[in-house]
């Protein structure tokens, strides 16, 4: 064998690169390249530059299945509703139905209850409808789009007290005043109801059945709602503004939202909402795909376009049409200093002219970026608009440049593209404590020889802190058989001041597939005692001191544990007080006996979390490099904080435990919290690339600062 060359300790102490795409892999000038890994699963990177292991996800409850669908069909989608700090409830749509949860008084997830069961609400909304809904919030109220159904608003009485209805618009919206002189309407009376309304051509269909008629006679508008349609030229209305004269006019106006909802061919109804400026807007449809409406400023239902003497004034409703040369459907509308527009193909924003407020004649269009919208609801993030695109694979941060004086939309998945596919079903945004964009992958079906092979269903995050220039993306194995993820939703929780992320999951319990919402539990932080950690998924935190204090166990150790019903059958990761149980079979009535006592219990399903290096480099920084010539790493040093358990090696196939006891440790206690380095010699073996692995194979804290690896090299 030829001298050693090449003989160095490179530190790499930041992996805020996060997991990088294959085609990263030899890159090893790039910048981003040392902070990077080949695999991050189940760690977390925080915008410092250290990973620490994701806590565990804590069992809610089972999403309500509906036995009329197919399983793989009876999907959900999680909406946050938030009213004040301590008043946030979790919204599980499904199939034609709302299920909520909250939080009690400690800071646990729960479902809402009534009447001693869970608290439902029926919708129109099928589960294939869920994806595209569109929400907008006002206090206590939430506002609803979908291009097949009338916008409906909910809201909140009290925690199980909900309203779910349609919103009741008034006085439009209307579709464009009608010029053709030969077409006039007239109605038979000035006031009533089931007025006859008759037209001079063939205009009413059974389909225009409740939608609103607007005419004006001698200036004066008025309007009413069509409640029968007996043929093409003959209709009843039920007039709630008085028609100024019962003669024939052709200044009249149809209503733009009518059609028999949940049917592609006669729903005429908005695709996206939003508030901006005190105005609500609407906009897209299948039928007004460019047209955005605008309701009065502070009169969310009220759409008058003309006051009472037929003049359009600065504070009446807004209607436009972006002009382009494609049709292409609104699919999001956003607010923040200006209203932004996203269809599938450019992204507009509205601007005014010589004036900061909108009116009906001051506005117009500004054509922002052109990478074409997906159906994934986006997020507004510090001041930058998320949205993903057509192909739903990749994100993009559209911002404001200063330098440029122009609009960007900038590509934040290209470091971890691979993670995005086959696509995205959802994102959503975690603040606090550590700014992460969570999503969730979509599900492939692989046709295999005789079996269906269903790959994706990932939970994965990106670390995005545009300040800090921090944008890793990292992977997330939930714990259990078969998971995928379908919705994820982030919420603020008053008690332990950080943002949590819900999902609902499909998985397989004891043998059946059965759907869960769960929690993704507070981070193991830096002054957090031993006995709150928790790093296992779909179960359950003991506590013995949560209990109430007339309870007969309120501070005391127990060996036996119960309610695990949804773990039945299931072989579960435990610890008592800090320290690792071994493995038990959850039995089939949802009891668990353990060795031995505890008053700080975890139980649940775990998968363990990886780190891959990618391949290390002693002058990857220099104009020399090892690639392609014979490595070896006779030993490495880690250096962690507040750690216990893992192993760590060259491959995930030769793996040495980290040990921590000494003989200074009492044998009946958890071994405290480790800070420090840790070194291990690595077998003596040559190859062309050099890698250092690490996996915590139990539900145990790990938080890893810096790796120094001693590489030496042959040429």
């Amino acid at each position: 064998m030829a001298d050693l060359q090449i003989s160095g300790l490179p530190m790499y102490a930041s992996f805020n690169s996060g997991e990088l795409t294959p085609l990263l892999w030899d890159r090893v000038k790039f910048e981003r390249y040392a902070p990077g890994a080949m695999l991050l699963d189940n760690f977390i990177v925080t915008k410092h530059g250290p990973i620490f292991h994701r806590p565990g996800s804590l069992f809610v409850n089972y999403a309500k299945r509906n036995n009329t669908l197919d399983f793989n069909k009876d999907k959900k989608r999680l909406k946050k509703f938030v009213f004040n700090r301590t008043q946030v409830f979790m919204l599980e749509f499904g199939h034609k139905y709302i299920k909520f949860y909250t939080y009690d008084s400690a800071g646990d997830p729960i479902t809402v209850q009534k009447d001693g069961a869970d608290y439902i609400i029926e919708t129109p909304y099928r589960a294939e409808d869920l994806p595209e809904l569109r929400f907008t919030q006002s206090m206590d109220t939430i506002y609803i789009a979908h291009s097949l159904y009338h916008p409906r608003v909910l809201m909140r009485h009290a925690a199980s007290d909900w309203e779910f209805g349609n919103f009741n618009k008034q006085d439009g919206p209307y579709e464009v005043e009608n010029t053709d002189k030969n077409k006039k309407l007239k109605v038979g009376a000035k006031t009533g109801t089931g007025v006859a309304l008759t037209a001079t051509f063939n205009c009413f269909n059974k389909n225009m059945v409740g939608r609103v008629v607007r005419l004006t006679l001698s200036k004066k508008p008025g309007w009413g709602v069509i409640t029968a349609v007996t043929d093409a030229k003959n209709a009843k209305i039920d007039i709630k503004k008085e028609i100024a004269d019962t003669s024939e006019t052709i200044s009249w106006r149809l209503g733009a939202w009518y059609g028999t909802e949940g049917a592609e061919s006669t729903a005429h109804y908005p695709a996206a909402v939003a508030f901006h400026m005190e105005r609500l807007y609407f906009g897209g449809g299948l039928y007004t795909p460019q047209t955005v409406q605008g309701s009065r400023p502070g009169d969310f239902p009220v759409f008058s376009p003309t006051d009472d003497e037929d003049l359009v004034t600065d504070d009446m409703a807004v209607m436009f049409s972006l002009a382009t040369d494609e049709l292409n459907s609104i699919v999001w509308l956003k607010s923040t200093d200006s209203l932004y527009i996203g269809t599938i193909g450019p992204e507009f924003k509205l601007t005014v002219t010589g004036s900061e407020v909108i009116t009906p004649s001051n506005f117009q269009f500004q054509r922002i970026s052109n990478y074409g919208s997906s159906r994934v609801e986006p997020q507004f993030i510090g001041n930058s608009i998320i949205f993903s695109q057509n192909s739903l694979r990749t994100l993009r941060e559209l911002t404001y440049n200063f330098s440029t004086d122009k609009y960007v939309a900038q590509d934040i998945s290209v470091l971890g593209e691979h993670l995005t596919a086959p696509g995205l079903n959802s994102f959503n945004f975690q603040q606090e404590p550590h700014s992460i964009i969570w999503a969730t992958q979509q599900v492939r079906e692989n046709q295999l020889a005789d079996t269906i092979e269903r790959a994706g269903g990932r939970l994965i995050g990106l670390t995005y802190d545009k300040e800090q220039n921090v944008m890793a993306w990292h992977r997330h194995t939930i714990g259990g058989t078969e998971v995928e993820i379908e919705s994820v939703e982030c919420v603020f929780n008053d008690t332990i001041q950080q943002d949590q992320v819900w999902f609902c999951c499909r998985r397989k319990l004891n043998g059946q597939y059965v759907r869960t919402i769960e929690v993704i539990d507070k981070d193991f932080r830096m002054e957090s005692p031993l006995e709150e950690m928790y790093f296992v998924d779909c179960g359950i935190k003991y506590n013995a001191y949560k209990l109430p204090k007339d309870n007969a166990d309120y501070g005391l150790g127990v060996k036996h544990l119960k309610g695990l019903t949804w773990l039945a059958g299931e072989k579960v990761k435990i610890t008592v007080d800090g320290a690792m149980h071994p493995d038990k079979i959850v039995n089939a009535d949802g009891t668990l006996n353990l060795d031995y006592e505890g008053k700080f219990i975890t139980v649940g399903l775990y998968a363990p979390a990886k780190y891959q290096s990618l391949y290390l480099d002693p002058e990857a920084g220099g104009t020399n490099f090892a690639q392609g010539h014979m490595q070896n790493i006779p030993k490495a040093l880690i250096r962690f904080y507040r750690t216990m358990g893992g192993k760590f090696g060259p491959t995930f196939d030769k793996l040495e435990p980290i040990e921590y006891r000494t003989p200074q440790d009492a044998m009946d206690t958890a071994v405290p919290l480790f800070t420090g380095e840790k070194t291990v010699h690595f077998p003596s073996e040559w190859a062309h690339n050099s890698q250092v692995c690490v996996v915590q194979d139990d539900p145990l804290p790990m938080t890893i600062l810096a790796i120094l690896p001693e590489i030496k090299v042959v040429r």
